[in-house]
Protein backbone atom coordinates (compact mmCIF):
# COMPACT_ATOMS: atom_id res chain seq x y z
CA UNK A 1 0.00 0.00 0.00
CA UNK A 2 1.51 3.32 -0.99
CA UNK A 3 1.95 5.64 1.78
CA UNK A 4 -1.08 8.37 0.15
CA UNK A 5 -3.01 5.41 -0.11
CA UNK A 6 -2.37 4.74 3.41
CA UNK A 7 -3.32 7.83 4.96
CA UNK A 8 -6.44 7.56 3.02
CA UNK A 9 -8.01 4.60 4.08
CA UNK A 10 -6.89 5.67 7.64
CA UNK A 11 -8.79 9.02 7.33
CA UNK A 12 -5.94 10.81 8.09
CA UNK A 13 -6.20 12.72 4.67
CA UNK A 14 -9.17 13.12 2.31
CA UNK A 15 -9.74 12.16 -1.07
CA UNK A 16 -9.33 16.12 -2.41
CA UNK A 17 -5.99 16.16 -0.30
CA UNK A 18 -4.31 13.01 -1.57
CA UNK A 19 -5.56 13.74 -5.37
CA UNK A 20 -3.79 17.39 -4.54
CA UNK A 21 -0.79 15.82 -3.07
CA UNK A 22 -0.85 13.59 -6.40
CA UNK A 23 -0.94 16.33 -8.67
CA UNK A 24 1.70 18.43 -7.15
CA UNK A 25 4.12 15.16 -6.68
CA UNK A 26 3.35 14.91 -10.93
CA UNK A 27 3.79 19.00 -11.76
CA UNK A 28 7.02 18.17 -10.26
CA UNK A 29 7.89 14.85 -11.43
CA UNK A 30 6.90 17.14 -15.24
CA UNK A 31 9.22 19.79 -14.45
CA UNK A 32 11.83 17.10 -13.42
CA UNK A 33 11.52 15.53 -16.97
CA UNK A 34 11.74 18.28 -18.88
CA UNK A 35 14.90 20.20 -17.04
CA UNK A 36 16.29 16.15 -17.72
CA UNK A 37 15.37 16.81 -21.02
CA UNK A 38 16.96 19.32 -21.53
CA UNK A 39 20.03 18.42 -19.92
CA UNK A 40 19.98 21.04 -17.24
CA UNK A 41 19.94 19.04 -14.19
CA UNK A 42 20.38 15.22 -13.20
CA UNK A 43 18.49 12.25 -12.30
CA UNK A 44 20.35 12.57 -8.99
CA UNK A 45 19.39 16.74 -8.98
CA UNK A 46 15.72 15.75 -9.47
CA UNK A 47 14.86 13.28 -6.86
CA UNK A 48 16.88 15.08 -4.15
CA UNK A 49 14.54 17.94 -4.46
CA UNK A 50 11.37 16.10 -4.78
CA UNK A 51 12.22 14.22 -2.20
CA UNK A 52 12.72 17.52 0.15
CA UNK A 53 8.89 18.58 -1.06
CA UNK A 54 8.18 14.75 -0.07
CA UNK A 55 9.24 15.81 3.11
CA UNK A 56 7.84 18.60 3.86
CA UNK A 57 9.42 21.77 2.22
CA UNK A 58 6.53 24.36 0.65
CA UNK A 59 8.89 25.56 -2.21
CA UNK A 60 8.35 25.09 -5.65
CA UNK A 61 10.91 22.53 -7.50
CA UNK A 62 12.21 25.61 -9.42
CA UNK A 63 13.01 27.57 -6.62
CA UNK A 64 14.37 24.82 -4.74
CA UNK A 65 16.83 24.45 -7.95
CA UNK A 66 17.78 28.07 -8.25
CA UNK A 67 18.97 28.45 -4.42
CA UNK A 68 21.38 25.66 -4.80
CA UNK A 69 22.84 26.87 -7.87
CA UNK A 70 21.54 24.17 -10.16
CA UNK A 71 19.24 26.28 -12.64
CA UNK A 72 18.70 30.22 -13.28
CA UNK A 73 15.72 32.00 -12.90
CA UNK A 74 15.59 32.18 -16.86
CA UNK A 75 15.91 28.51 -17.08
CA UNK A 76 13.22 28.18 -14.89
CA UNK A 77 10.65 30.31 -16.42
CA UNK A 78 11.48 28.41 -19.74
CA UNK A 79 10.61 25.31 -18.20
CA UNK A 80 7.17 26.43 -16.75
CA UNK A 81 6.65 27.48 -19.90
CA UNK A 82 6.60 24.47 -21.56
CA UNK A 83 5.48 22.28 -19.30
CA UNK A 84 2.18 24.88 -19.12
CA UNK A 85 2.37 23.86 -22.44
CA UNK A 86 1.90 19.97 -21.74
CA UNK A 87 -0.49 20.28 -18.32
CA UNK A 88 -3.72 18.84 -18.02
CA UNK A 89 -6.40 21.60 -18.21
CA UNK A 90 -7.48 22.85 -14.86
CA UNK A 91 -10.77 21.41 -15.25
CA UNK A 92 -10.37 18.11 -14.40
CA UNK A 93 -8.24 19.22 -11.63
CA UNK A 94 -10.76 21.51 -10.23
CA UNK A 95 -12.93 18.60 -10.34
CA UNK A 96 -10.90 16.31 -9.02
CA UNK A 97 -10.73 18.55 -5.88
CA UNK A 98 -14.34 18.69 -5.63
CA UNK A 99 -14.17 22.16 -5.96
CA UNK A 100 -16.70 22.76 -8.30
CA UNK A 101 -19.40 19.91 -9.72
CA UNK A 102 -19.23 19.77 -13.35
CA UNK A 103 -22.50 21.18 -14.13
CA UNK A 104 -21.14 24.35 -11.67
CA UNK A 105 -17.96 24.25 -13.55
CA UNK A 106 -19.51 24.40 -17.09
CA UNK A 107 -21.90 27.60 -15.47
CA UNK A 108 -18.47 28.78 -14.58
CA UNK A 109 -16.69 28.33 -18.02
CA UNK A 110 -19.97 29.84 -20.06
CA UNK A 111 -19.79 32.62 -17.36
CA UNK A 112 -16.08 33.45 -18.02
CA UNK A 113 -16.59 33.12 -21.65
CA UNK A 114 -19.64 35.83 -21.88
CA UNK A 115 -17.28 37.86 -19.91
CA UNK A 116 -14.46 37.73 -21.85
CA UNK A 117 -17.11 38.68 -24.93
CA UNK A 118 -18.00 41.89 -23.09
CA UNK A 119 -21.39 40.61 -22.36
CA UNK A 120 -21.73 40.66 -18.73
CA UNK A 121 -18.99 43.35 -18.48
Amino acid sequence: MEFLDFLESRKIITGDQKRLVENVMASSILFGVLALKENLVTPEQIERVILKQFNGSIKKIGEILVEEGILTEEEVKKILKKQKSLSVPCDGIIIDLGVLEEKELADAREAHRRFLEGADA
